[in-house]
């Protein structure tokens, strides 16, 4: 970070291990942080690239909390219906494990919430928008990724232009 300007838009993706996070640079229009990223013009610091633990996210946050415009948090607890994770061939006891995995990772954005009210921090509520592949995450980005988390890619999403990935993903199908 070497501005005081507002000039980040950080994405959340809550987890109940380690959260997906990215930070989007609104005046170069390119990510200074985004787990598992690799790009020829894009220097991420050591120890950025990776998903963050609680605390070392709020560690995070009150550093960069000069610089925020607004958090978005994802919020998958504001969708009207939960899904069940049954699929055929699955066992009764793996898809209740996904479900509370589900649960949990709701509370852990509850946290989060919890803590950008805390430290003052603009933010807003996004539903969950769906999932992006490490394939066609890189060819909407053009950032080639190394063995990327889907928590980090739903974070990035969350900030990179969406509007105009979609339309994106329309004209391409």
């Amino acid at each position: 970070m070497e501005t005081n300007e507002k000039i980040y838009y950080i994405g959340i993706d809550p987890d109940v291990k380690k959260s997906g996070v990215a930070v989007w640079n609104t005046d170069n229009k390119r990510f200074v942080r985004l787990s598992g990223a690799k790009d020829n013009e894009m220097e991420i610091p050591i120890g950025m690239e990776r998903p963050m633990e609680y605390e070392d996210l709020r560690e995070f946050l009150i550093c960069w909390k000069p610089t925020i415009i607004k958090v978005r948090l994802e919020a998958g607890w504001l969708l009207n219906k939960s899904n069940w994770h049954y699929k055929r061939g699955q066992s009764r006891q793996f898809s209740e494990r996904q479900a509370k995995n589900v649960g949990e990772n709701h509370h852990a954005g509850k946290s989060i919430e919890k803590l950008l009210k805390r430290l003052g921090i603009d933010f807003e509520l996004v539903k969950p928008q769906g999932k992006l592949d490490e394939i066609a995450f890189e060819r909407l980005t053009k950032i080639h990724t190394l063995k990327s988390h889907q928590d980090s890619r739903d974070a990035a999403m969350l900030v990179f232009e969406y509007h105009k990935i979609k339309n994106k993903l329309n004209e391409n199908r």
